[in-house]
Formats: C-alpha cells, structure tokens, sequence
C-alpha cells in the first residue's frame, strides 16, 4: 500500500512537473515533553526541520492534567505554503495507568489523524495507509462506569543523603482525590511531609519539621465564561509556628475567553471571600496564641499556548478585611519564547510581597533552629528565578535519530 502511494505520488510528478515530490516539512512546538525523537523515529515521510519558519505545517502541542489523572495532549495543525489556509484539531487522552510507550503511542497515532486531515484533498494524501483493528475489538463497549468519574491517586515518596557529620532526611506521602465533568469538579489534595537534618560540629544538632496540609475544591459550571464554588484548607506547619490552621470561603471565577478553548489560552479571575482561623505553638509577635480572622483573595491567571511560544502566569492578592495593611502580592511566571529564528527565550520566576506573617513568634529561637530551617525569619519578599537563551543555527532538515553513548557522562 504504501508501495502504491510512492507510484500515485511519482505518476503525478509526471503529469504535472510543478508538484512538487519533496515531502512536506514538519515542525512539532511543544514547550513540554512531548517524545519528539520518538516521534521523529516513527513518522518517517515528512522532513522535520527545527523552526517554523521553515515548515509547510506546524503542530502545536499543549499538554494539561486530565480529570483522570492522565493527561490531555490538544494538537493543533497549522499549514503554510502549499498548506496555506489548512487547519485541524485533535484531542489525545490518555489514562494514569498507562505506559510511557501506551502515552506515546497514543499521542504518534494523533498526530498521524491531524497529518492525514491535512493532506487531504492534496497529492500527498496517496501515502497514507489506513487500517481498522479487526472486528471483535470494535465491539459496542458500555458507558457505565463503576467509579463515576471519582479517581483516587495516593503517593509516597524519601529521600535521603549523607556525609560522615552530616544527614538529611525528607518523607513525603500524598493523595489527590478527584470528580471532574464538564459541568463540575471536586478536588481534594491531602499532603504529609516530614523533614529532620542532622549535623555533627562540635556537638550534634538536629531537628525535625513536620507538615501536613489538606485542601478541598468544589467548582460548579455556569456558562463558557463564569463558575462557582467553595474552597477550604486544613494545615499544621510547624515551620510557620502553626499548630492549627483552616480556612473555608465561597468562590467565583470569570473566564474572559471561553472555557472551551481552555488549551490555547486561557484569561480568568478568581475572587475569595471567606475566614481563617489559626491556632499557633508559641506565642506570636502579636501576643496571639490563637486568633479567627476574615480575609479576601484575588488571582489573575494567564495561560497562553500559540506558535510563538508560551505563557503561564499567576498574580495573587491576600489580605485580612480587619487590618489591609497585613497583605501579600505573590507572582508566578513561566514562559517560552522563540524570538526570532533559532532564538528561544525561558524564563521561570516567583516571588511574593509579604506583609503578613501574622505567625511569627515573639521569642526568637535559638539560632540553631533557624540554620537548619526549622522556623521562618521575618522578611519583607522573597524570590526565586530562572532564566537562560538558546540559540540554534545549521541544517534545518537533519531530523536524524542518534542515542548511542546518550546520558554517558
């Protein structure tokens, strides 16, 4: 079959010398991990090159968490040249339990949907194959679910390290517990760790650090453009000299694009309402062992998926409704950018406004408690970012597969 395509494909190169027989160029955007030499391994007709400048089509490629605790890869097809003016969407799920390979296969078999659709109705429609699985595998399968829609995912996780007067010790158990439909959506992620460091100087110092978090969501669906809900938090952190922390408010977004465009971009607004309560180990800075305040919070989420690259930004504003002077503004980015040909920009950077450690305590601790980050420090900000460029230049068609001596070091 593929035989008779290459046939159909040259026959028509011998009637109309302007066909051009050089196969289309690809080019795959993905800013995550999306198996690219695997995919370039299997899909061996088309020439991949390494912009999209240079490409006859571009598949774009956003990946987002699945209400299954899979993934959902959305491809989207855009053509040029001799495709100019073709487009194409595919949406490719896949379960938790599945397989790097079953995630990969899955995601190859898309992108060979979108590739076919746009090749259609052009000569290079002749190579493509198609095959069906045989009959006793396309039976009527039944809709009914036993767990509906609910997914459970627990986890464990340690480490540890070492030298002969030092050692490090961290556990980590979670669960995320999940009901997610088009028309709602519960979470519940429940978190435990447990940090303890251990020095040998003149003395032995240690110190162990416990925290245990868990945090409810319910949203319910409005239309393309609002939801609503309730949001909740149940936490010890010692850390943060807190023995007792809950907090529970009602909850409603706006979504300025639609909803169901979520996997290109995405522009909401989400305001809370509600009280905290906090309960602490030691007394605070304050003279409070305990207290029961109303506070607000305002996010601005963005989230862009285009050619030129992406964006996913989150700015936050916290304050108490009886004092606006204890507040926080904390902002999250990470973008990828492709500048011009070959010059790609990421950047990965956080940081926060802070005016209410309400928490801190009154008597400071030894300093040892401090060093080896058993208690927070007062401070006005912090931050954290990461940035670096890229720049590639030479053979824009070398899509040649090589993993020999791969990871050596």
């Amino acid at each position: 079959m593929k035989f008779r395509g290459w046939v159909i494909v040259y026959l028509l190169f011998l009637v109309n010398p302007c066909f051009s027989f050089t196969p289309p160029k690809l080019f795959i955007n993905c800013p995550q991990e999306c198996y690219e030499d695997f995919l370039k391994q299997e899909i061996t007709f088309f020439q991949f090159v390494r912009d999209r400048y240079q490409s006859d089509i571009q598949i774009l490629i956003s990946k987002q968490d699945g209400g299954n605790s899979g993934f959902r890869f959305s491809l989207f097809f855009m053509g040029s040249n001799q495709f100019k003016n073709k487009k194409d969407t595919v949406i490719v799920s896949t379960n938790a339990s599945d397989s790097e390979d079953m995630i990969r296969q899955d995601l190859l078999q898309g992108i060979k949907r979108g590739l076919y659709e746009m090749c259609r109705n052009t000569p290079f429609e002749a190579v493509f194959t198609i095959s069906l699985p045989p009959i006793a595998d396309t039976l009527e399968q039944t809709t009914h679910d036993p767990w509906n829609y609910w997914v459970i995912a627990p986890g464990i996780s340690g480490e540890y390290e070492g030298e002969s007067n030092f050692s490090f010790t961290s556990l980590v158990a979670q669960m995320n517990i999940r009901r997610i439909t088009h028309k709602s959506k519960f979470t519940l992620n429940i978190r435990y760790q447990y940090r303890f460091s251990r020095y040998r100087l003149d003395t032995v110092l240690q110190l162990g650090v416990q925290e245990f978090k868990a945090s409810p969501l319910y949203v319910k669906s409005i239309n393309e453009h609002w939801s609503m809900g309730g949001i909740g938090e149940y936490q010890l952190d010692e850390f943060r000299n807190v023995r007792l922390g809950m907090r529970a408010a009602p909850i409603v977004e706006y979504n300025f694009y639609p909803y169901s465009i979520n996997s290109r971009k995405q522009l909401r607004l989400a305001y809370q309402v509600g009280m905290q309560y906090w309960e602490y180990i030691r007394i605070t800075v304050f003279d409070k062992l305990e207290e029961l305040r109303p506070y607000q919070r305002l996010s601005f989420v963005a989230e862009i998926t285009q050619p030129w690259g992406s964006i996913r930004g989150v700015t936050t504003f916290n304050t108490y409704l009886d004092d606006w002077k204890q507040n926080r503004l904390s902002l999250k980015l990470n973008t990828a950018l492709r500048l011009v040909e070959g010059l790609a920009l990421t950047i990965e950077a956080e940081g926060s406004w802070i005016n209410d450690q309400i928490s801190l305590i009154k008597t400071p601790l030894d300093d040892t408690v401090y060093l080896l980050w058993g208690q927070q420090l007062p401070t006005r900000f912090n931050f954290y970012t990461e940035f670096g460029f890229s720049y590639t230049f030479g053979s824009i068609r070398n899509s040649i597969v090589n993993p020999r001596m791969g990871q050596v070091e």
